[in-house]
């Protein structure tokens, strides 16, 4: 049986997120850490971004796929690709 805290390090697909979402700080290839604004979730919490950036996705038997314009939320406790960013 798997756990699901094995899973805590993929990323979740996420079709009601308007932006991709980041906890680790380690997996951005670029990051500007100098960004106003909050992010607003459906159960009506809110979190100000601590930075953007890039991060390059690593899949096995394809290319790398860079993802741009990802927020830095540290709070968070899964990463979230949105399918509106696509």
């Amino acid at each position: 049986m798997t756990s699901v805290s094995s899973y805590k390090y993929c990323w979740l697909l996420d079709t009601g997120a308007t932006s991709h979402m980041e906890f680790r700080k380690d997996c951005f290839e670029e990051l500007n850490e100098t960004i106003d604004g909050i992010v607003y979730f459906a159960d009506k919490s809110s979190l100000k971004p601590k930075g953007m950036g890039t991060i390059r996705l690593k899949m096995p038997g394809f290319p790398d796929f860079l993802l741009k314009n990802v927020l830095y939320l540290p709070e968070l406790q899964r990463s979230l690709l949105s399918l509106m960013e696509i």
